[in-house]
């Protein structure tokens, strides 16, 4: 494969990924046969000035940017998720820890 259709690849995968990760589906596939393909384009034997220069024509900056922003995105709403959650649970063992107490003076009562 020459630098196009590797790029052309990458440049399909990576909105594959984009749109998994806005469904919150598995895109671990994904990950790694883009990583696969970054490989490859690195192997390939051609100067770094002509990697970019083809890189710009499939506008694969702007693509990294997006991925990057889209994954981001997923992180803060894991991130609170998981805030969320460890509210969840404190405000559940004050609960019941006051709730315990008041069931002990009931019974001396």
């Amino acid at each position: 494969m020459d630098l196009r259709e590797l790029l052309e690849k990458y440049k399909s995968v990576s909105l594959d990924l984009i749109k998994e990760i806005k469904e919150e589906a598995n895109a671990e596939e994904l990950m790694e046969e883009r990583q696969n393909l970054l490989n490859k384009i690195v192997e390939i034997d051609l100067s770094k000035e002509e990697k970019i220069k083809i890189g710009k024509e499939f506008d694969i900056l702007n693509l990294e940017k997006q991925v990057k922003e889209v994954i981001e995105e997923e992180q803060r709403k894991v991130k609170e998720e998981i805030r969320k959650t460890i509210m969840k649970k404190q405000a559940n063992r004050g609960y019941g820890a006051n709730l315990n107490s008041i069931n002990f003076f009931n019974t001396k009562v």
